[in-house]
């Protein structure tokens, strides 16, 4: 798991690649908000072949 912050009202973005020898159906990224240990809220995005 890897962690990002910037402040509040902050935005950031990153890169990212996969590569498979096996066929390979789909991808999924989900990314949330924390306050201290607590969620508040997620989202989750697909990319599916």
């Amino acid at each position: 798991m890897s962690a990002f912050y910037n402040g509040s009202g902050a935005a950031m973005g990153w890169l990212t690649s996969a590569t498979s020898q096996a066929t390979t159906a789909g991808f999924a990224v989900q990314a949330a908000v924390y306050e201290k240990n607590r969620q508040i809220r997620y989202c989750t995005g697909y990319k599916w072949y």
